[in-house]
């Protein structure tokens, strides 16, 4: 897609020496493009048409879940209110899928060559009976791309909080995917996938992840190290170029969601969650669902990185 051309949506553009970032506001503030300019590198997958992102915003660049992952039956409760979503999930699953925001417009309030502020606000309905704000900040530098996400409870009451990505990474020929993990995943239950509350312990042949695996898979998110550097997140290698991307995520994030459609796609989808999936739903403790809310009137804010990096020798 040649970014230029459009004539039809806004595009913001971001670049430094090092990286060039492409933006779409008004398809769900997505970055969609991320470029590492001396390799080459193309981090994120790309559409090459914009229909591509109408009929699938989720598989592109960093589609924002505002909440993360399946709510089953689309319903929870809260402090007594009843918290209702549309039944969007695919083969009948009859769960919501992505949350919100997803594919929805976003407002340009400031923008420089090196970063852009975006805000998106929710209005009470009787489905989702808050007012809120989100503020999306990127900014590039020769070391990276680094995303932060505000969100502001404007409404009176206690907003359940839960946000995640739907990071789409792209995966050359020999990539491996390198994430920090525990060892344990959720065990999802067929067909409607959602977790049982119960860890299973991951098959040690599981990682690296690789392009032609078929990888779909829910898990507590650990700490680990990569390149002789501390890493909370993943590590996303391409051999032939001798450089890896390096996704890194703050400690808001507790559990990861890998999805790549069945392996052999040419992308990887690395999703970062701060609650696991249909977690207003689960009997376990907050302290493992990551289940928070945030008070009237106040903000709470989380961070991520994506920088390219040569892979040691």
């Amino acid at each position: 897609m040649q970014f230029k051309e459009l004539t039809q949506t806004r595009v913001v553009e971001l670049q430094t020496e090092s990286y060039q970032a492409v933006l779409l506001p008004e398809y769900g503030g997505n970055l969609v493009s991320l470029r590492h300019l001396s390799s080459g590198l193309n981090v994120l997958r790309t559409p090459t048409q914009l229909d591509q992102l109408k009929e699938q915003p989720e598989r592109y660049g960093i589609p924002i879940l505002f909440p993360p992952n399946r709510i089953e039956d689309g319903m929870f409760t809260f402090e007594d209110r009843v918290y209702s979503f549309p039944l969007n999930d695919p083969m009948q699953r009859h769960n919501h899928l992505h949350g919100l925001v997803l594919g929805k417009s976003w407002d340009v309030i400031e923008q420089s060559d090196t970063h852009v502020l975006m805000q998106h606000r929710i209005v009470e309905t009787a489905d989702f009976p808050h007012d809120c704000t989100l503020e999306l900040i990127y900014r590039l530098c020769e070391n990276g791309l680094s995303q932060q996400m505000t969100v502001i409870n404007d409404s009176a009451n206690n907003l359940p909080l839960g946000l995640g990505y739907h990071t789409a990474f792209t995966m050359s020929e020999n990539s491996q995917v390198w994430p920090t993990l525990t060892h344990e995943q959720w065990e999802l239950v067929q067909p409607r996938m959602l977790p049982s509350g119960r860890l299973i312990e991951l098959p040690t042949v599981t990682l690296p992840f690789s392009d032609e695996q078929e990888v779909s898979l829910h898990c507590p998110m650990g700490s680990g190290r990569f390149n002789d550097s501390t890493l909370r997140g993943v590590a996303i290698t391409h051999p032939r170029l001798s450089q890896a991307v390096i996704y890194q995520v703050d400690d808001a994030f507790k559990h990861w969601y890998f999805w790549n459609e069945g392996g052999g796609q040419g992308f990887f989808c690395a999703e970062p969650l701060t609650w696991m999936a249909n977690a207003m739903n689960m009997d376990s403790p907050a302290s493992i669902t990551g289940v928070q809310h945030l008070s009237p009137k106040a903000t709470w804010s989380a961070t991520t990185q994506i920088s390219v990096q040569p892979i040691n020798a």
